[in-house]
């Protein structure tokens, strides 16, 4: 859970009680890692990928509507280079994080 809250700058006690939210309503489970029983893994299920794959066509067609299609061509193909370069960096800070450099 601490992976998970580091990387959405959240508290671990906050994200340990949203995903028990989840595991009640049958859309995540945890379990833990063979080789550090202290660590505590949460993974979809079947019913949670389903649910967040819609929720992810979902959203996406909402930001098509309401955002890109006021856009020309040329305007959404420079904001996708932009949000290309954003994502890089934003690897890269990841990266440079976990001290692995900028691999």
């Amino acid at each position: 859970m601490g992976d998970i809250a580091s990387s959405l700058l959240a508290s671990r006690s906050r994200i340990t009680h949203q995903v028990r939210r989840l595991e009640e309503q049958g859309l995540v489970k945890r379990g833990s890692m063979p080789q550090d029983r202290r660590a505590v893994l949460a993974a979809l299920t079947e019913q949670g990928r389903t649910l967040g794959e819609a929720a992810m066509r979902t959203y996406s067609e909402c930001v098509r509507e309401h955002y890109l299609m006021r856009l020309t061509r040329p305007q959404q193909a420079a904001i996708a280079e932009s949000f290309r370069r954003v994502g890089e960096g934003a690897e890269e800070a990841l990266h440079d994080a976990d001290g692995r450099g900028g691999e």
